[in-house]
């Protein structure tokens, strides 16, 4: 898929049971990897807030007769975490600003996740070429290697008065939430929620011929 869907809604069905955050990392890793084959196919990331639904089909008595099967809140963090990274469909999963999970009988007793995100149409951006430069404070921004060098450089430069102007507004005594009025609709990222993601730093950025 190319770009999310403008109805802002997408779902990802998994023939697999879930696993717990108690699991075994092995087990996580191998759970992780199956949902990012379906993910990576996805050309682009979600850059804005979502919400996530999971609904999980088990078998009713290995519910109530069993400790086969996990608690229902138990298998959210595995989940949520196999979405985060550049393979995945989420940049962190600080984006998560509601999350739901509930279970229904699997009369075949065959395990299965499904998993519906809700998502701004407009919020996302491309996989390919993605990179974030790092400003001060430790906060990045987004950037596409398939920009010329010379477009990301206003950008960097866009962000950057917008976070002095935005920093000088706080400390005048105006609140954050006004003061986020001088902010671009794409979001920052702290450098420490992007694990995987290239990062380049604003003085290594600002002393490239190209990016």
């Amino acid at each position: 898929m190319e770009q999310p869907s403008p109805f802002g809604e997408l779902t990802i069905a998994l023939d697999l049971a879930p696993v717990s955050q108690q699991a075994r990392a092995e087990s996580k890793l191998a759970f992780q990897a199956k949902l990012q084959e379906i993910t990576s196919r996805y050309a682009f990331l979600l850059g804005g807030d979502i919400s996530v639904s999971v609904e999980w089909s088990v078998a009713e008595q290995d519910r109530y007769e069993t400790d086969r099967a996990p608690d229902v809140d138990n298998i959210l963090k595995p989940l949520l975490d196999a979405l985060v990274g550049p393979n995945g469909l989420l940049i962190d999963d600080n984006q998560v600003q509601h999350v739901s999970c509930h279970w229904i009988d699997s009369y075949s007793r065959e395990e299965r996740v499904s998993i519906t995100v809700r998502h701004s149409p407009d919020e996302w951006l491309k996989k390919e070429g993605l990179f974030f430069v790092q400003l001060d404070g430790g906060l990045c921004i987004p950037l596409s290697r398939m920009m010329q060098h010379e477009l990301q450089k206003k950008i960097v430069d866009l962000y950057k008065n917008a976070l002095a102007l935005r920093n000088k507004a706080i400390a005048d005594g105006i609140d954050y939430y006004q003061a986020q009025y001088a902010m671009p609709v794409q979001r920052v990222f702290h450098r420490t929620r992007l694990g995987a993601f290239e990062v380049i730093r604003v003085e290594e950025f600002n002393g490239s011929s190209a990016a």
